[in-house]
């Protein structure tokens, strides 16, 4: 069964504003020129179950191989994760209604 992707962004001006935490040095992000950096949540992964994942890598061609449509590469000087986990806790709270709605729909 394919996993359903589900994307979360995080404004660019926000996620490169200091606040206490990890921060990424240098990686390439994909972003959406409007809405942001890329986090996503795949549905049914084994790995990183219950938590978004940033869309990142050091190495720019490997993002650029997994680019996702309507996306940029861009090169971020400092990113602070601590935004994207603050907005994570809302995103995945709707993708959990999101699921659990379907399955409703089909179990009908």
């Amino acid at each position: 069964m394919p996993r359903t992707q589900y994307q979360m962004h995080v404004p660019l001006d926000l996620i490169q504003t200091p606040k206490t935490g990890e921060c990424l040095v240098d990686r390439y992000w994909m972003v959406h020129p409007e809405r942001g950096a890329l986090y996503v949540f795949d549905e049914g992964s084994p790995y990183h179950t219950d938590c978004v994942r940033e869309a990142c890598n050091m190495n720019e061609e490997i993002v650029r191989r997994f680019l996702q449509k309507d996306h940029e590469v861009v090169k971020i000087p400092v990113a602070f994760l601590a935004h994207g986990n603050s907005l994570a806790d809302a995103f995945l709270k709707e993708v959990k209604a999101l699921v659990e709605a379907r399955r409703k729909g089909n179990a009908a």
